[in-house]
């Protein structure tokens, strides 16, 4: 029969004598990356975890069933509900074996033998997201995360991951070109580049601080960036 890696008291026997040779040892690998996503405005983690009978080639797997993931959202945004897949297959994140923290500031996943493949039980690519704030999408941020996985004592903790959030643009006013009662007011939008599809800019003009002043639009154009410059204006 296959060895069971949980039980401590296997057997073996050879010609009638049987041997106890104890527990199996495993290998647990886990690693954590980010990247981020959009046009959700969040960051997906992707958390592999993997775990092999230790010191054995080829690779012989050993399952992941009843490992608990912990993610505390200590150095990043919010988990956002829903997103929570291991193996590209959903979890329902609101069933018995999943928490959440306090204003989804942390999660916990037991993981389950329906969660994993058959055909490689020892291997689980868990993704979520966890949401950007608004002023971090829009000043730039740097975030982190890191992940544990625990079963009967035994603790494994993914690296650091850290993702960069790119600074969104920003409006200034031309002050290089004053002509008064005139300003130039600027705004550069979308430097990371995201296809973003149809974009529908609004500014409010408002009086000027005194209140004396009210702002109106003379004209206004737009310019692409490409090929390492401004485009025409349009």
């Amino acid at each position: 029969a296959p060895l069971n890696p949980d039980n401590t008291s296997q057997t073996i026997t050879i010609h009638n004598q049987n041997y106890n040779i104890g527990p199996v040892q495993s290998n647990v690998k886990v690693v954590k990356e980010g990247k981020i996503s959009p046009t959700d405005a969040a960051i997906e983690w992707t958390l592999t975890v993997t775990k092999n009978v230790k010191d054995v080639t080829p690779e012989k797997p050993m399952s992941l069933e009843g490992y608990k993931i912990t993610d505390v959202f200590d150095k990043t945004g919010a988990y956002v509900n829903g997103t929570f897949k291991i193996n590209e297959n959903s979890v329902n994140d609101t069933g018995p074996h999943f928490t959440k923290g306090t204003d989804n500031k942390s999660i916990e996943y037991t993981i389950q033998d329906a969660d994993l493949n058959s055909a490689n039980k020892g291997k689980a690519v868990i993704k979520f997201k966890t949401a950007i704030t608004s002023e971090a999408f829009r000043s730039g941020a740097t975030q982190y995360n890191t992940a544990k996985i625990s079963k009967g004592g035994e603790d494994h903790t993914s690296n650091e991951a850290k993702v960069e959030i790119p600074k969104f643009g920003e409006k200034r006013a031309d002050t290089n070109n004053l002509t008064a009662p005139k300003l130039k007011w600027e705004i550069e939008f979308n430097r990371p580049g995201y296809n973003l599809g149809a974009v529908e800019i609004t500014d409010e003009l408002r009086p000027s601080v005194f209140g004396n002043l009210q702002q109106t639009n003379m004209k206004s154009y737009y310019q692409v960036w490409e090929n390492g410059g401004w485009g025409a204006k349009k």
